[in-house]
């Protein structure tokens, strides 16, 4: 249930233009997916556009049926609503609880 959860959250944001990555570019895999939109990290070419936020989302290693989630944005008003589009889908769509 919480990989279907985890890909839940990510299919939304990916549909809203997010881009993911879930591993370096040396092939390490990042135990997570890494979701980011108006953000470009190319060598030489850091840029952060209006609107910006980024997040990494994975399921918990040794707590049965829990999806962490972290979020930063360029806005504190972004932020938030990102965060609370992440935490509908988990508590409608799964009856997901915040628990820290």
């Amino acid at each position: 249930m919480r990989d279907q959860a985890l890909a839940a959250v990510v299919r939304h944001f990916v549909n809203q233009g997010a881009t993911t990555v879930t591993a370096t570019p040396d092939g390490i895999d990042l135990q997570g997916t890494c979701l980011s939109q108006g953000v470009d990290l190319r060598p030489g070419h850091v840029k952060l556009e209006k609107g910006w936020y980024s997040g990494y989302l994975r399921v918990a290693t040794n707590e049965k049926g829990v999806v962490r989630s972290y979020f930063s944005a360029g806005d504190t008003k972004r932020g938030r609503f990102i965060e609370k589009q992440a935490r509908a889908i988990l508590e409608k769509q799964f009856s997901g609880k915040v628990i820290d």
